[in-house]
């Protein structure tokens, strides 16, 4: 019998990119755009579950697996160009030709923008990675941007999968694994 494992507990940080037509080669892979310095992140996968309960006593006959959608909730510590193009809708160069966020940004009733392979490459190749295929940018309904001299300046943003052609929304294990 093996020896067990006594240090399988894993603290995964990892950097952010999108776009990227194959994830061969290194950071932020081919055609893929780098998304700054993140901070606290989770991933929650598709979980729904309907009970089927019997009538004459309550009690639970099935479980049947629903779906639903992947998310993926990002801190981010950072204000760089090509972060706030890509996650603020109503985002353009100003006239000092620094970027500018004009909010709401996307107009109510119309769909928020999506980023093509969301890709989370961990600092170290035996942690996974994750990936998500079509995310579309939510900003976190909770998110407050700090203004402060003792507060870094963050947000929060909450991209949800949605199904690509083979009706996947994510993949997580090494990068070397996902495609």
């Amino acid at each position: 019998m093996a020896a067990t494992n006594t240090n399988s507990a894993l603290m995964v940080g990892g950097k952010l990119s999108y776009g990227a037509s194959d994830f061969a080669g290194d950071f932020p892979y081919t055609g893929g755009t780098a998304l700054g310095l993140v901070g606290d992140m989770f991933f929650m996968p598709p979980a729904g579950v309907y009970s089927w309960k019997a009538e004459e006593d309550n009690a639970t006959r099935k479980v049947i697996f629903t779906g639903g959608d992947a998310f993926f909730g990002v801190s981010f510590e950072s204000w760089d160009d090509d972060v706030t193009a890509a996650l603020f809708a109503g985002s353009g160069l100003g006239p000092g030709g620094g970027r500018a966020i004009a909010f709401p940004g996307t107009t109510p009733g119309t769909e928020p923008p999506s980023l093509t392979n969301l890709v989370l490459t961990p600092f170290r190749d035996t942690h996974p990675g994750l990936v998500l295929y079509d995310a579309v940018v939510e900003i976190e309904p909770t998110t407050r941007i700090n203004f402060s001299a003792r507060r870094w300046q963050n947000f929060r943003v909450i991209f949800r999968g949605k199904p690509n052609a083979s009706g996947v929304s994510a993949m997580m294990g090494k990068i070397s694994d996902l495609s």
